[in-house]
């Protein structure tokens, strides 16, 4: 894109990557908490609209499929205008489903359209930031630094929560709330991306920050760890499309990627209407809420672990966090039926949610990890639109089968899709040493 920069020399990972990773960090809560407003502001919605949880889910998928689809095909755009453009026009778009939310919709399917486009926004914006983060940090500090952002996913989320009820009490309605939050937000960082950032290949002339550092001993590990793959390989990795598809180690991450996504973006979904299905009232379900969606702060322990005890395995703490949430949620659900205390509850799902929290800064990793170097992005890209397609269909079944079936039918869900990532996690690690 700049082939024509110089590239610059340093002694060492430039400061600026801290603003950098802040900059985007902020993008990336802003969208993660545009995504879950329609799950927070359920019961508020369906007050408004006279739908029920069915329509609920369809609505708060629609922006997961745009979200998948765009997450494919973004790279090119990328490629061609640059991360900083490419990032503007998500925001943009992220600012225009928020005017559309201030008019005040009452249509389903209008709603549905806003969703889309902020799905569509959320896509190119989380795309690009996943590349973003990853070429500005050194090799040995990438994955503290992916599990360090993960860990504002849950941050994210209790943030609206608190947004929402803190709003509702105000007396804004949930069009309002949702509408100030993606058009003042996004509008924020908006400017401060487009005064404050400079792509990587303008600033230095490199298109990973290892290769404008001398004196980096990050090419010397990474060097060790090539010799020593090459003389124990277990798998042939995929380099293209084509590898890709016939590569089994790539279909179980495929598998590992659509229960991670089915699992959380399920829960997210689940937890708010089953709370509220239950009996619990705005109050008790808010302060269960945000107490469990804190516990996303063990993100960046999971990548320590991951990096330092289990020796760059990414299926090891996979297995564990998922394995153990998949229990925690169902003593969870049976403490509900047995009508426990408000207290007992919140601290059995901020135990929960804390370990499965520890795979967000490694399980992404896999993706990357398991093909060639030069196949990673499009590799992660194909992972995220499988998981995130595949996520938005079991939304959509939560939400049937709550509203046709029992309050209990999502809860039911997410334990299974948590269990079966764990089995993914092990035969990954069996097959692959992943």
């Amino acid at each position: 894109m700049n082939s024509e920069t110089s590239i610059v020399k340093l002694k060492k990972a430039p400061p600026y990557r801290y603003l950098v990773f802040v900059m985007y960090l902020l993008a990336y809560i802003l969208l993660h908490a545009g995504t879950q407003c329609i799950a927070s502001m359920g019961t508020q919605l369906m007050d408004a609209t006279g739908i029920g949880e069915a329509k609920l889910s369809i609505m708060s998928t629609s922006a997961t499929i745009a979200l998948a689809i765009t997450s494919f095909l973004v790279g090119p755009l990328a490629m061609k205008i640059g991360n900083k453009r490419a990032t503007l026009v998500g925001l943009g778009l992220e600012m225009f489903s928020g005017v559309l939310y201030l008019l005040g919709p009452t249509s389903f399917a209008f709603i549905c359209l806003i969703r889309v486009i902020q799905g569509i926004g959320i896509g190119v914006v989380q795309t690009v930031n996943m590349t973003v983060q990853a070429v500005w940090w050194p090799k040995r500090q990438r994955a503290f630094a992916n599990g360090l952002q993960s860990m504002f996913f849950g941050i994210a989320l209790s943030g609206v929560t608190t947004y929402v009820f803190s709003m509702t009490n105000a007396g804004f309605q949930w069009y309002q709330s949702a509408g100030l939050m993606m058009l003042v937000g996004c509008g924020v960082v908006f400017l401060l991306i487009a005064f404050l950032y400079k792509d990587l290949e303008t600033k230095y002339g490199v298109s990973i920050i290892d290769d404008a550092i001398e004196s980096s001993d990050t090419a010397e590990v990474s060097s060790e760890k090539e010799e020593k793959a090459a003389a124990k390989e277990l798998f042939k990795r995929a380099g293209s499309y084509k590898e890709m598809w016939r590569n089994p180690a790539c279909r179980w991450t495929f598998a590992l990627g659509i229960f991670y996504c089915s699992s959380f973006w399920g829960f997210n979904m689940v937890f708010p209407l089953f709370l509220s299905r239950m009996g619990f009232t705005l109050a008790e379900s808010t302060a269960i809420q945000s107490l469990t969606f804190i516990a996303h702060i063990s993100s960046p322990l999971g990548g320590v672990i991951s990096d330092r005890v289990f020796k760059g395995r990414r299926t090891d703490i996979t297995c564990i966090a998922l394995g153990g949430a998949a229990i925690l949620y169902a003593i969870f659900t049976g403490a509900v039926s047995t009508g426990a205390s408000i207290p007992v509850l919140t601290i059995i799902c901020f135990a929960a949610y804390f370990i499965m929290s520890m795979a967000g800064g490694a399980m992404w990793l896999v993706p990357v990890e398991i093909v060639k170097p030069q196949f990673s992005t499009q590799m992660m890209g194909t992972t995220i639109l499988f998981a995130n397609l595949v996520a938005a269909g079991v939304q959509i079944l939560d939400g049937v089968l709550m509203q046709n079936v029992s309050p209990y039918a999502g809860m039911f869900v997410t334990i299974f899709t948590l269990a079966a990532e764990a089995f993914c996690a092990i035969m990954m690690r069996k097959k692959y040493a992943a």
